[in-house]
């Protein structure tokens, strides 16, 4: 099967297949998330930014990521 470590790590654990395991990688991947600018207040954008960046100073994200095998970005 081929997909991103990502995807493939959370179906092996769906699936409890024991008899898979990550070969390697073909390129790396990022996640991003988008508001449409037409459709969405810029208000609504600043206070998702603000409590997303305040889950990643206490280390929540993080926690929420590791529980699926994702590894967090540096945020600065």
């Amino acid at each position: 099967m081929f997909s991103n470590r990502d995807v493939g790590n959370a179906l092996i654990a769906k699936l409890k297949l024991t008899n898979i395991r990550y070969a390697g990688s073909q390129q790396r991947l990022k996640y991003y998330i988008g508001f449409s600018k037409k459709h969405t207040d810029k208000k609504l954008v600043d206070r998702f930014n603000q409590a997303l960046l305040a889950l990643y100073r206490r280390g929540k994200a993080q926690e929420i990521l590791k529980a699926y095998n994702m590894e967090p970005p540096e945020v600065k």
